[in-house]
């Protein structure tokens, strides 16, 4: 998966399931990589966060064919939240479908 490809579906996924304010869909637009998914934005939530990794998991699914777990001890267990951002979250979704492509 291209870092591009992933970088769109997690940007559906967000819109899809958050009801963004002006700023945030300017953000969004404008500069993807740095729209902060948690810590920042009160309307983002946990729940959100959850609703917004199952559906990259499903869509993941959909597209290529391949299972990925994205809410894993791995990415709880990380310094760096892997969910602190789009650009994070781009990175960890390539190296954990990369990881399951090699897996099957």
């Amino acid at each position: 998966m291209k870092k591009k490809d992933a970088k769109n579906i997690i940007i559906e996924a967000i819109k899809s399931n958050i009801d963004l304010s002006n700023e945030q869909k300017n953000i969004i637009l404008e500069n993807p990589d740095d729209f902060a998914i948690i810590g920042v934005h009160d309307n983002i939530d946990s729940l959100d966060l959850v609703s917004i990794l199952v559906d990259v998991e499903s869509q993941v699914s959909d597209m290529y064919g391949t299972t990925i777990m994205l809410s894993s001890d791995k990415a709880m267990s990380q310094q760096n939240s892997p969910f602190r951002d789009v650009k994070s979250l781009v990175l960890f979704l390539t190296e954990e479908f990369e990881n399951a492509k090699r897996s099957n």
